[in-house]
Order: structure tokens, then sequence, then C-alpha cells
């Protein structure tokens, strides 16, 4: 397969559905192919590194059909426009996906990259995303069968949203996923209005019918037709999810501009040594980008200031302050007489909406 980058560069110039349905059909092959050498690797014992490269490429092949699809989306809603003879505005990517009516239209925030929830050697591979939109978050199951000869019936994904906050409100089910072939399941959670709780733990479990009866034989035995369950990993809704990148060229006159009375403050103590590594885990925790110039760090200073611009999932900007201070302040371990050097830290967030900086704020844990 050829490079990503390379890859997504060369679809985003297909300008017609016949060049995306030619690359539709390459893409099929390739993954009917990569699940093939998957099953011949399982078959031969192959060891872990091996299978796990392989589920990787599927992977990438899955992300690849739904990139391709987004496009394919774009070129017939333009398409359709011109016939209507209306403005050929640029179209946003859509999520393929039916959407329940009763969770509003809600603006499409922003998606995960793949994640894959299952161990390579299990009955089924499944491959999970998640689409943030404005006011719920739609879990998208990818469900690869790997049941040897069997098909599995009314596929859908149940997830525990007991953690305050969430709620599921509907679910869309696959009919059926035959064997060494794949099938899609959705789960829509919606998410509290005003809420501190927009983070957690989902835990995970797909119910299905399963027919254990010989289509070779001429006798039908409705016994052998039962419901069965597969738990997989859980999965993590984090801050990350509810913020993308914006990087504000005038920082800190929109900081001053929203003052404190949008603000939250939140003090901590970082079992890490380096101004470097601390600014690494907070931009990973929080998903937003460097502003102000503040990303060049001198190891050597004694208080290293860096601002983080992003937007919430509401449209409001977002923006963060983190004074970091290293050595400041020594643990012993409660085990040991060893000494630990620790990094203080400031943390403020300012947003244009107040609720979002106390919401944002209350759910970072460190």
């Amino acid at each position: 397969m050829q490079n990503n980058e390379l890859f997504f560069s060369n679809v985003e110039k297909v300008k017609d559905v016949n060049g995306i349905q030619q690359l539709v059909e390459v893409l099929h092959e390739e993954k009917v192919a990569a699940e093939e050498k998957l099953r011949k690797a399982q078959q031969e014992n192959s060891d872990q590194q091996i299978l796990d490269d392989i589920l990787q490429e599927i992977t990438q092949i899955v992300s690849k059909m739904k990139f391709v699809d987004d496009i394919g989306v774009n070129i017939a809603e333009k398409k359709d426009s011109a016939i209507r003879g209306e403005d050929n505005e640029p179209v946003k990517k859509k999520v393929k996906t039916k959407i329940d009516p009763s969770l509003g239209e809600g603006k499409h925030f922003k998606t995960s990259s793949d994640f894959v929830l299952t161990e390579w050697d299990d009955d089924f591979i499944i491959i999970g995303i998640k689409y943030i939109f404005e006011h719920y978050v739609l879990f998208q199951f990818h469900i690869f069968n790997m049941l040897d000869n069997q098909s599995i019936y009314e596929v859908v994904v149940e997830m525990d949203t007991s953690a305050k906050g969430f709620q599921i409100v509907h679910s869309d089910s696959c009919s059926e996923i035959h064997y060494g072939v794949y099938g899609q399941a959705n789960t829509y959670v919606r998410l509290a209005e005003s809420s501190s709780n927009v983070t957690g733990t989902l835990s995970c479990k797909m119910k299905y019918k399963i027919d254990d009866n010989d289509p070779d034989l001429d006798e039908y035995d409705e016994a052998e037709k039962y419901f069965d369950e597969f738990k997989f990993k859980d999965i993590e809704v984090t801050i990350n999810d509810h913020l993308q990148e914006k990087y504000q060229r005038d920082c800190l006159t929109l900081w001053k501009k929203i003052g404190e009375k949008n603000e939250f403050k939140y003090f901590s103590t970082l079992s890490i040594t380096t101004i470097g590594e601390c600014m690494n885990q907070i931009i990973n925790l929080m998903g937003m980008t460097l502003c102000e110039k503040s990303a060049k760090v001198n190891e050597e200073e004694t208080i290293h200031t860096i601002y983080l611009g992003g937007i919430y999932r509401n449209g409001h900007d977002v923006l963060v302050q983190v004074q970091l201070k290293p050595g400041g302040r020594s643990a012993v371990l409660p085990t040991t007489t060893t000494t630990t050097t620790t990094t203080e830290m400031q943390l403020t967030i300012r947003s244009t909406d107040s609720s979002v900086a106390q919401v944002i704020g209350s759910a970072i844990k460190y």
C-alpha cells in the first residue's frame, strides 16, 4: 500500500464519482487480502508482532475506506447543488450514518483516530471511532467476524453509561455479519448540557445471535440458534475529545479581554523533572495548540509560562495558561528514603463561556 499521506493527498484530487468508485473497489480488494492474510497467520500460529502488524494494516484500510466515502459524499452533494443552481460552497465531511431525530441536529465537532478494542486472537476484531457532536458522541464500531464458517445476527453494542452525565439514547444494530467480513454498529450517547462529568470510562459488550446449524444439512433445528455476548475493551472519553486546536494570533489580548470572571485555577505537583516533558503531557491531555511563541524552552529558567489555544465543542474559545516551576518541591516516597524532584504547576483556564472553564477544570486529572 502506498504512503498514507500520499494516499489522502491523491484522493482529495479526485473530482468525479467514477474515480471514487474505483478507489473503493481497490480498497475492498486490499481489505479482503489483508483479512485472508490474518486468517492464515492465525492458522499458522504466527508470533504476535506479525498478527499485530496485519491488524494495523486492516485498521488503516478501514480508515482509508471511510475517508474515500466522505470525499464521495462531498462530490455527490456538490454535483447535486450545481444541478439545483445553488452556490457551490465547500461541503463539510458528513458522517455516513443514520442520525436519530431525537438527538437534534448539533454540529459535528471532531472525529477521533481509529482504535482497536480487541486482541488479535479474539473471535472478533472490533475497531472503534468516536464522532463528537455538540450534544452527543456517536461511537461507531467496525466488527470483523473471525468465527470460522459462522455468521452472527442482530448485532448490537451495549455500553455502560453509569458514569454521571452520560445517557444512551439510540443504537443502530447490524442485521448480520458473515465469517471473514465486517459489519457496523453504532451507539449514540448524549452528553450533559451543563456538567463537569464530561469524561469517564465506558465498558462495552457486543450482543448477537449465532446460528450453529450446518448449512449443508436439510434439517434445521431452531434450538441451535441462540443469543450470546462478547465483552471487549473499555472506551475512554477524555477532555481531549471536547477540545480542538485553535491558534490565537493575539492570545494575550483575548486573555485579558476574557478576564478573571471566566476563569478556573488549578494547582498541582507533577512527578516530572523537565519543563519539556511537562509541556508534552499537558498538550496531549488538552488537545490544544501552543500560542505566543511559548514552545521554546530554556531548561535552566526558573519558571516557564506557556499559552494554549483551543475551542470547546459548543464553539466557545478556550485559553490555558500554564506556569511550570521545576525542582520546586521534593517528595519522600513512603516506602523508601529516596527523594524525587518534582515540578510545580499552576494551570489557569479562561473561556468566552464561563461554564466551559469550570467544566474543563473539573475534568482535569493528573
